[in-house]
């Protein structure tokens, strides 16, 4: 009973301090409209990538923003137009002063995507008679390829009066993806046959996030969960496959050659390029304490991300793995902030993360022969004596530990000096089985400094060098010098219809191979200068060396320069004249290996 009369007296006291009429006065309305003139020259996924309205001579531009304030709330929404596929909305909403907040926001583009015509994949005649080593055919030449993405995103926040420090928030997000890709296939064993087809894509994802946040003094209290659905109700294009056989007999020969694949046109068309659906949760507890000189705060993490299909269809050609395939991951971080005097302060962080995915036995398809050096009724791995099934470890399972630590000293007024150190210690536990490293050691120091040697002039340079042990790279990844494949036994003419892969291709590839630094060295520099009233200048150099020498001979080098001006100019209110000159210097310089295939 008392619950209803102070509920009847709140509502009461609410409807008379509200106004009760429109007020004008309150209300801003801004609308604005344009147009605009298009042409397009060139391939409208290379130069107008996500530009909806290239291929139109024309359209209109619709841009509006209306807000609205009233006691004890307000809302704010606007709205922007360009075609169906480009267009914006979005609202907020104030009520009971910020009791409750409300905000909700729509996004819609087209992203267009290249068309594969494979004309690339040609091969010359492997002998006098027979086809093409390598050839190709695009099922939907016509077709054009893009994407139309749409995302809504909702918030609902809500503010107890009753316990200041109390709140609960709930996020929600959908997004959508349909149009139309590209989907690629091969045939293999004789001859090469990559295929094109279109495939529709109708892809959504579904996001709700619900939190609660509580401070009590200088503590700060929040959890956070989360979880994500992907379903996917695209096309799952087919393919029949061709006929395998053996590179030196004719089409149709009994030669064995069945057995060495696992699928052929004897099986019928096949699926391929199917998307899994998924699913993903985790949650996060975060805790901070503001306390006299010190701050800490302490982060936990814990998530499951799950393939829902690999438990599901006929076979591994389906993903059919018996069981939801997860990765787990869980980490633990923190931070310690100490003010030490009026001059100097310290930061100390701390990391640690594991992730785990599931191990799965492939179980491989043995064909049965039709005859050649296998024998009849015999399957490759009974003719060889072994077998082809193989466990495969996840090369998503590691552990990671990092640690970094800075110190701030105010040596003047006008003069502030950064030091910093950072360590990362990566393990991957399955490393070998996918040719990488084992681990990675990553260690940088910085300096850094913030001076203001006059009125109206600031000056910031800083340095960092980072040093990698074993930084991420492929073992036998490629081939080495010509020299030293000749020294393993390689030599042109040596190919055969029998030619040995495992010596001949793949026992050449002896090099190492990465795209990750060794050693970096990153500076940079800023100023800024207030010249006078109207005149504001900035100016900013970044440079970065970086290599790695432990390739085997061949070094991988990146050198990148960027600066730039920009001088800002205001003669009156409400006029501002912006100049600016920009330049951006980017080089790689790294052994590529340019593969053939000689069928």
């Amino acid at each position: 009973m008392s619950l209803f009369i102070a509920l009847g007296l709140a509502c009461s006291a609410f409807a008379e301090d509200a106004q009760p009429y429109f007020d004008p006065e309150n209300l801003d309305v801004e609308i604005s409209v344009g147009a605009s003139m298009n042409d397009l020259d060139g391939e409208g996924s290379r130069v107008a990538e996500y530009d909806s309205t290239a291929e139109k001579n024309s359209n209109w531009i619709f841009d509006g923003r209306v807000s609205y304030f009233m006691d004890g709330g307000a809302i704010d929404a606007y709205g922007n137009y360009l075609d169906g596929d480009d267009q914006e909305y979005g609202a907020d909403l104030d009520i009971f002063n910020r009791i409750l907040l409300l905000q909700t926001d729509y996004l819609r583009f087209y992203h267009r995507l290249d068309h594969n015509n494979l004309d690339h994949l040609l091969a010359s005649l492997a002998r006098s008679g027979q086809g093409a080593t390598l050839y190709h055919t695009d099922f939907n030449s016509m077709d054009d390829y893009g994407i139309t993405r749409s995302e809504w995103k909702s918030e609902a926040k809500l503010n107890v009066p009753s316990i200041p420090g109390l709140s609960f928030t709930f996020n929600h997000r959908f997004e959508e993806r349909k149009g139309m890709d590209q989907a690629r296939t091969m045939s293999k064993c004789a001859s090469c046959h990559v295929v094109g087809m279109s495939k529709a894509i109708d892809e959504t994802t579904n996001e709700l996030n619900p939190s609660v946040n509580l401070r009590i003094g200088p503590m700060t209290l929040n959890y956070d969960f989360l979880y994500r659905s992907f379903n996917s109700g695209s096309d799952v294009p087919q393919n029949l496959y061709m006929e395998a056989q053996n590179p030196g007999t004719a089409a149709g020969s009994l030669d064995g050659f069945d057995s060495r694949v696992q699928f052929d046109n004897t099986n019928g068309p096949l699926p391929f390029s199917r998307t899994p659906e998924s699913e993903k949760w985790s949650h996060k507890v975060k805790m901070k304490a503001d306390l006299p000189g010190n701050t800490v705060n302490l982060n936990y993490v814990r998530s499951r991300a799950t393939n829902n299909d690999s438990d599901s269809g006929a076979g591994v050609l389906y993903g059919n793995y018996e069981k939801e395939l997860a990765v787990d991951y869980w980490a633990i971080n923190g931070g310690w902030h100490w003010k030490i005097n009026r001059t100097m302060g310290f930061t100390l962080k701390g990391k640690y993360h594991d992730m785990d995915a599931d191990e799965v036995t492939v179980d491989v398809v043995e064909s049965i022969s039709d005859g050649g050096p296998a024998g009849v009724g015999q399957t490759w791995a009974d003719f060889l004596g072994t077998g082809f099934d193989f466990n495969r470890y996840s090369a998503y399972d590691e552990e990671e530990y990092a640690l970094e630590a800075k110190f701030a000293w105010k040596l003047l007024q006008d003069l502030k000096l950064k030091l910093g150190y950072e360590v990362e210690y990566l393990d991957r536990e399955n490393a070998e089985y996918h040719h990488v490293v084992d681990d990675t050691t990553t260690q940088e120091v910085s300096i850094g400094s913030h001076w203001r040697p006059m009125m109206g002039l600031k000056v910031s340079a800083d340095y960092a060098f980072t040093y990698v042990d074993d930084p991420y790279e492929f073992h036998d990844s490629m081939c080495p010098s010509w020299e030293e494949a000749q020294a393993l036994g390689f030599a042109p003419g040596t190919y055969s219809p029998n030619s040995d892969y495992s010596r001949y291709v793949y026992g050449v590839r002896t090099a190492d191979r990465s795209n990750q630094p060794e050693t970096v060295h990153d500076m940079r520099f800023k100023t800024h200068w207030m010249a006078t009233g109207k005149i504001n200048t900035n100016i900013h150099l970044h440079y970065k060396l970086a290599e790695n020498s432990d390739l085997g001979g061949s070094d991988w080098e990146q050198d990148m320069f960027n600066g730039g001006v920009n001088v800002m100019y205001t003669p009156m209110a409400k006029l501002g004249i912006n100049m600016g000159y920009n330049y951006f210097y980017d080089k790689y310089e790294a052994m590529f290996c340019s593969a053939f295939y000689n069928g």
